[in-house]
């Protein structure tokens, strides 16, 4: 099982918590910003973003739509 972490993050706290998801269960760590494919799949995959006060940020509510049906998702979310 080798996951999929991607991460969005302005303050860098979301991406701190990608690479400690990375060091405990390996994977790749990838901005989400610069993610330009599609039908994203892995085993699992995980999403670290901040959660703003009026919800998450455009950036990874559309990262959602990349991620292949059936992929095992785990959000993580970061607050303050």
């Amino acid at each position: 099982m080798t996951p999929s972490i991607y991460y969005f993050s302005s303050t860098g706290n979301s991406y701190y918590v990608a690479k400690r998801l990375a060091e405990r269960f390996g994977g790749e760590v990838r901005y989400i910003p610069h993610v330009t494919e599609t039908n994203l799949s892995g085993d699992p995959v995980f999403v670290v973003s901040p959660v703003y006060g009026f919800g998450l940020p455009g950036p990874t509510k559309d990262f959602f739509s990349k991620v292949s049906p059936g992929s095992p998702l785990y959000l993580v979310l970061t607050y303050g």
